[in-house]
């Protein structure tokens, strides 16, 4: 039982299937338009992060991650707004920031093994998350795709947070290139 879902068709699928604003697929072309869930808030399921994001900030709710999410780009928390998301093992990966913090956050990994890093290995000034905010860390792994604690040199190093507000670590693994102050900007 998949339960409410909350479609959304990318753009490289719109000569393939539409969705209307009652939720109603339709097709308009020959083709295979892959939709998968990969976020839930209570019982409503998204197949993007983003959407289960912006439905957890209005309407409160743990975003509880079910599978592996690719992003385009940053999932960004505005000010003023509260959200707890729980890697749940998953990994959220994006090119340069995966998260821009200007609100509350809290994240945890209920099941363990959760990453948050980015692809991007070579591009300067990219942070797993950028905070401005509060952000609570409870667990996951940061900054790197390794999260082989016994083989440092493996370790494709990227700053795992640029911290230019409150941060709160109670656990998780962090991977960086060195620790260090920059301006205002804390890099862990």
């Amino acid at each position: 039982d998949l339960g409410s879902i909350t479609y959304t068709i990318p753009s490289e699928y719109a000569d393939i299937a539409t969705v209307d604003a009652n939720g109603k697929i339709t097709a308009v072309g020959e083709g295979t338009a892959k939709m998968q869930v990969v976020a839930k808030v209570g019982d409503k399921k998204f197949t993007t992060l983003k959407e289960a994001v912006d439905y957890a900030i209005a309407n409160g709710g743990t975003v509880e991650l079910i599978s592996n999410v690719e992003l385009t780009e940053a999932i960004t928390i505005p000010a003023g707004a509260t959200v707890t998301l729980d890697l749940n093992g998953n990994d959220i990966t994006a090119p340069i920031n995966v998260i821009i913090n200007n609100g509350t956050l809290t994240i945890n990994d209920t099941v363990g093994n959760g990453n948050v890093y980015t692809t991007d290995v070579s591009a300067q000034g990219r942070a797993t998350i950028v905070n401005y905010g509060t952000i609570t860390i409870n667990g996951g792994w940061y900054g790197d795709s390794n999260n082989d604690t016994t083989d440092r040199n493996a370790i494709n190093r990227g700053n795992a947070i640029k911290n230019s507000g409150t941060a709160i670590i109670n656990g998780g693994y962090f991977t960086n290139v060195s620790n260090q102050f920059i301006g205002t900007d804390a890099y862990a």
